[in-house]
This record gives C-alpha cells, sequence and structure tokens, in this order.
C-alpha cells in the first residue's frame, strides 16, 4: 500500500472493529453489514496489503502476527485521522465562554484517565474559554449536573439518577491497605481476622468497603482518599485505595496492600451530562477531545440514562 485512499481509511476501520469485536459475526450488528460484506472488505485490504491478517473457522478468530502489526498501526492512524478532523471542525469557530467540569478528588494518578490530555489538546482550538474545576463526591457532582453549575463531570456513581446521561469509561481497581507499625504489614493475616480491625471508610463507598470486609461498622469514616490514606499509614487502621493512588507509598515501603487476591474490587468511572440538554459548541468540542483520548482504552459500553 503506498498511499493511503478513502477506501484504506474503511477497510481499515473495519478491521479495527472486526477484532474490537473477537470476529466477524459480532462485528456485523455494530457496522451495519452483512458477513459476506464484511469477508469482501477483509479481502481487499488483505490484498491492498500483501499479508494474510487473520484466521477465522472452527478455532475461532485469531490474528496473525503481521495482523496484529497493522491493527496497531491503524488505531494509531485513524486516531490521527479523528484528531485532525476535530481539529479542522473548530479552527473556523471562534470558541468563547466558560467551561465547568467536576471530578473526584485524586484521579491525577490514575494513567487510564486521560484527562490532561484532553485539557492540552482542547486548548488548542480554545484559548479563549475559561475553565473551572470543582473536585467533589460523586453525590454532589450530580447534583451540579442537573442544577446546572458543571457541565460534565467524571466520577464514580454507586447510584444513577433520573435525568443524567452516564457513558462509562474505565474502571479503577480498589486494594485493602494497611501502614507501617499495624500487625499486617509483617504478617499476611486470614481473612477471618480483617473484620475486628479498625476500618476506615470512604463516604461514599461506606457500604461497599464494610460488605466486603465483613465488618458490620467503621472506626472512622472519610469524605476524600488523601484523608484515608493519612488514617491507614499510621499503622492504627487498614482501608480500601485505590491501586493507583496508593501505588507510590507502595513503592516507598509505607503501605502494604493485605489479601490483595481476595480483598479487591473494580469501580466504573462514568461520564455525565444532563440528559436532553443543549449543549454549547464549548461543551461539544471538549467532548469530542476527551473522547478521542479515551479511545485508546478497551470499550466498555454504551451510554446509559439514569432511572
Amino acid at each position: 500500500m503506498k498511499q493511503v485512499q478513502d477506501v484504506d481509511l474503511k477497510l481499515l476501520r473495519t478491521f479495527v472493529e472486526i477484532v474490537n469485536s473477537g470476529g466477524f459475526s459480532a462485528a456485523q450488528s455494530v457496522l451495519n453489514i452483512g458477513q459476506s460484506t464484511i469477508s469482501e472488505y477483509m479481502n481487499q485490504l488483505e490484498t491492498r496489503l500483501g499479508v494474510k491478517l487473520c484466521s477465522r473457522g472452527r478455532s475461532g478468530f485469531q490474528l496473525s502476527e503481521p495482523g496484529r502489526k497493522v491493527y496497531n498501526a491503524a488505531l494509531q492512524l485513524l486516531r490521527s485521522v479523528e484528531e485532525f478532523r476535530i481539529e479542522a471542525t473548530h479552527l473556523a469557530e471562534s470558541l468563547e465562554g466558560e467551561l465547568r467540569i467536576g471530578l473526584i478528588d485524586n484521579t491525577i494518578t490514575n494513567a487510564e484517565f486521560r484527562f490532561v490530555d484532553a485539557v492540552r489538546k482542547f486548548n488548542n482550538i480554545a484559548e479563549k474559554v475559561r475553565i473551572y474545576i470543582q473536585v467533589l463526591s460523586p453525590h454532589e457532582l450530580e447534583q451540579s449536573i442537573l442544577n446546572g453549575r458543571i457541565h460534565v463531570a467524571v466520577s464514580p456513581c454507586p447510584i444513577k439518577i433520573s435525568g443524567i446521561c452516564y457513558e462509562e469509561l474505565f474502571t479503577e481497581l480498589h486494594l485493602v491497605y494497611c501502614g507501617i507499625g499495624h500487625p499486617f504489614f509483617k504478617q499476611e493475616p486470614v481473612l477471618e481476622d480483617i473484620c475486628k480491625n479498625k476500618i476506615v471508610v470512604h463516604g461514599y463507598e461506606h457500604e461497599v468497603d464494610l460488605k466486603m470486609l465483613n465488618a458490620s461498622t467503621s472506626s472512622a469514616v472519610v469524605n476524600n482518599m488523601e484523608a484515608e490514606a493519612l488514617l491507614i499509614m499510621t499503622g492504627r487502621y487498614i482501608g480500601f485505595l485505590p491501586a493507583h493512588y496508593a501505588q507510590h507509598w507502595v513503592d516507598r515501603g509505607e503501605l502494604k496492600p493485605v489479601l490483595s487476591d481476595s480483598l479487591h474490587y473494580e469501580s466504573p468511572f462514568y461520564l455525565m451530562t444532563k440528559s436532553g440538554d443543549s449543549r454549547s459548541q464549548v461543551m461539544d468540542a471538549f467532548l469530542e477531545h476527551f473522547r478521542a483520548c479515551m479511545r485508546d482504552l478497551p470499550p466498555k459500553g454504551q451510554p446509559t440514562t439514569g432511572i
């Protein structure tokens, strides 16, 4: 393939969707075309590239080694094309106004959250937009979305509510940790001993934390991750922390995960916007850049509306 043409982009998009879906049959509903057409597109692409990209048969769908390389290269190419489209769409527009964003605390260490990349790219086409960022609890973020104090938020959502559109982005791993001086730091406990310790819980995950630890009550309740980490580092409490957030202190030998094979859970994060709300050009532009930056991650499902 000496030059990339429009037809090649169409074939590459089809190939990427086949791989993401796990095979030809599963890709039909996503691409909205029949299996014979998908097979024809794949034959055209393999002819254009001169390599066998995959095998399909009784053993299932499998990428060849050249197919893996083409898939990774296609992801980069299609991502660049999408970023160019977004940039070109807004070049002639003078984006002005404000953008109000809501987050929960301590997301900066999560490598799956591409917020920094999104704001950097958004700034390239929206230098005159003033950005406000508030760090709040999930409940406060939802209320702020509903009353219009913020335009978009990213947060875990223990209970979805009516009037908000939730789009799942990624999941965050939580583990139980103890600090230096705690008996568990030197000797791994048995599961039955966990509930006998002082437990610190995060306000909006209170019930989840206690259930996971088979405990009826907690010794401390906090409203942010920093406060929870501080108490755990005293060596007197145990509690759940996001693994990405705690890793810094684990590397320094100040925190240690406890029974990580059995005491862990995944907390899903959502992009939240107000349902049925008319969106400004500023908000649309930011959401385009944010979603483009998040496309490196495996798809987690379609947007859902709270009931």
